[in-house]
């Protein structure tokens, strides 16, 4: 398992018991084995000496009351210290912190922990293990139990390293993929593998292994102020320090910067706390031949309007990269020995691994981000509607309505949807629901007879329309089913840099999700709060831009260079009865040949070209190397 998780951690390698090359083979194993693989990227990670023992209380017999590994960066370092009564901290590693605070609150620290972690106890007394899973899912946390044994590691890979472990995949998962759906936990893409959600927890005891949910984010406190400009200062305060404990590192930070305000609130508000250090800025760009077509409302290329955010920070490095140099099969080839799960973006991958080949070469170690922003700091509002009109304000929800129809956020059948149709039974309201009715399938390159099986088309509306909260839809689900985490440690392990982002901060999204859904509409314009939070960090025409950025604008192109290499791919999946039947590669060739002349051709069925086949193709390049190891093995 050491040895499948080197990529990870390949700055030391540790394990207790400590191997014994001379026991001999009739000698009683340990119960319990553990290891830990370090990778160093902040000056803490330097007194790193995990697995740690767990000091025996003065009751208890001689020798370490278990043992505690974890992956972990804990951000609210200081806030332990004083509530743990810890007063030299500046030299104690993360993993001690966890230890302190399993101490003080037992299975209760996850809730005092802010920070990206995964870990475990071990104890000896109870015969359990206890694992935990931050918030967020920035670190995995895969495992496998079975009637003599349990295995867990921070990658898949390392779970069918052990003797005894399938590599069969699970097709529901994959179909899952196919649909764009997040896997249904703790299922994985792996029959014998099992995967902890993010803010859960888990206990393994030899007959039971039960998993609680210990962050609920429906049960948070209101927050509400007096004035609006409170909510401004009061978000402030706490994203200026999700930022700042971001910048923890004995290497470079850089960012990834695009045209719109999380990124640019990160990137700006970084530029401002890192006096006299250089920030790397990455804008991605489209290729030198791109013409074209933008779909109203988009940005193709962002690198002007980044540059525009960059011009305000002297300390800021912009740096512009197109995917001209790599092609989406070469990345996924790449990512497939660090990545478990197939590439829900494998357009964006190509620009996303050249952003990380640039930083990597700068000396970079911290890659901050905006990704969970939307979910989070620029909600737009557009669902309050929902809000309102399940806590019963009936006239807000007309006066709201009406305005957002106004500003363009919403139609009156966006309107209904959200409110008298959401008191509908399912099986009413999914038929006569014009905006559910309106969700086909025509995008996915899930074999059509699987779909039916799958009931896959009801499966995406539910995903999509069913809410079990007044929380807006985005915030309720997102953070429960993100993968992000996934794709943070495939980055770590393939150029040693860690990403961070501050908009997925614990304290920056309870705060978001208890104030009142108004505030993301002050000003009668959607994304409210960022936009006035951020009034002399941004330039104005970032805060009053209605335009979005699109990703991997030059599709197109990119898809055009390597046609013969995607038809040649299908081939080998037609070798494959797992990937043929899931995948529909008919849809797959009839989309290369012919191919369109012009990306305005291709961009008529856009659905066939930016979903369809990318993902289609990632999920089966996905497939055919997993059958491929499992063959070798």
């Amino acid at each position: 398992m050491l040895d499948a998780l080197a990529p990870h951690g390949p700055d030391a390698s540790s394990q207790q018991p400590a191997p014994h090359p001379g026991r001999s083979s009739s000698h009683a194993p340990e119960p319990v084995a553990l290891g830990h693989r370090l990778l160093k990227i902040t000056a803490e990670d330097e007194l790193e000496a995990q697995p740690l023992a767990v000091p025996s209380s003065r009751n208890s017999s001689p020798g370490p009351s278990g043992w505690l590994v974890a992956d972990a960066r804990i951000d609210n370092r200081p806030e332990l210290a004083a509530a743990l009564g810890l007063a030299e901290t500046a030299a104690m590693p993360d993993s001690s912190f966890i230890l302190h605070a399993w101490q003080r609150w037992g299975r209760d620290c996850v809730q005092h922990l802010i920070g990206a972690f995964a870990f475990a106890v071990w104890d000896p007394r109870s015969q359990e293990f206890f694992l935990a899973r931050d918030h967020s899912g920035d670190r995995p946390l895969y495992y496998r139990k079975t009637a003599d044994s349990f295995a867990f590691a921070t990658t898949a890979r390392a779970i069918r390293a052990c003797p005894g472990v399938s590599s069969e995949l699970d097709q529901r998962q994959l179909a899952r993929d196919l649909m764009g759906l997040p896997p249904q936990a703790p299922g994985t893409r792996f029959r014998d593998v099992q995967a902890l959600a993010p803010g859960h927890s888990l206990v393994v005891a030899r007959d039971h292994a039960t998993a609680r949910r210990y962050w609920d984010i429906h049960s948070l406190a209101p927050v509400r102020f007096r004035r609006d400009q409170d909510y401004v200062d009061a978000f402030l305060e706490l994203f200026d320090e999700a930022v700042r404990c971001r910048l923890r590192t004995t290497g470079g930070i850089a960012s990834e910067l695009s045209a719109g305000l999380d990124s640019g609130a990160v990137t700006a508000t970084a530029a401002r706390l890192l006096t006299g250090a250089t920030l790397h800025a990455y804008t991605s760009v489209p290729c030198p031949s791109f013409s074209g077509p933008v779909p109203r409302g988009l940005i193709a290329d962002e690198g002007p309007y980044a540059a525009q955010v960059a011009a305000l920070y002297p300390n800021i490095a912009h740096i512009l990269v197109d995917p001209t140099g790599s092609d989406m099969l070469r990345e996924l080839a790449r990512l497939f020995p660090l990545l478990d799960i197939p590439h829900a973006a494998a357009l964006n991958s190509v620009w996303g691994d050249l952003i990380f080949d640039r930083a990597a070469a700068a000396g970079v170690k911290v890659m901050l981000a905006g990704s969970l922003g939307n979910f989070a700091v620029s909600y737009s509002g557009a669902d309050i509607l929902h809000s309102t009109f399940r806590r019963g304000r009936w006239l807000a929800t007309l006066r709201h309505a009406w305005h957002l129809r106004r500003i363009g956020l919403s139609s009156g059948r966006n309107a209904a949807s959200l409110t008298v149709f959401s008191l509908l039974p399912w099986p009413l309201r999914r038929r006569i629901d014009p905006l559910i009715r309106a969700v086909g399938f025509d995008w996915s390159a899930l074999r059509p007879e699987r779909a039916r099986e799958l009931n896959a088309v009801d499966q995406f509306r539910r995903h999509l329309f069913l809410r079990s909260s007044p929380l807006p839809g985005l915030m309720e689900t997102q953070f429960q089913l993100n993968q992000y985490g996934d794709y943070y440690a495939a980055a770590s392990a393939g150029w040693g840099i860690e990403t961070r982002d501050p908009t997925a901060d614990k304290r920056v999204f309870e705060f978001c999700a208890a104030i009142p859904p108004e505030q993301f509409l002050v000003g009668g314009e959607g994304r409210s709060l960022i936009r006035r939070a951020m009034r002399g960090r941004l330039p104005e025409s970032t805060l009053t831009r209605q335009e979005k950025g699109t990703q991997a604008a030059d599709w197109y192109q990119s898809l055009s260079r390597i046609r013969a290499e995607l038809a040649a791919e299908l081939a080998r999946l037609e070798q494959s009865p797992v990937a043929r039947g899931l995948i529909d590669l008919d849809l797959l060739r009839s989309a290369l040949d012919p191919w369109p002349a012009t990306a305005e051709e291709a961009a008529r069925r856009s659905g066939l070209y930016q979903s369809a086949l990318p993902r289609g193709i990632a999920v089966g390049v996905f497939i055919r190397r997993v059958e491929a190891e499992a063959r070798a093995q």
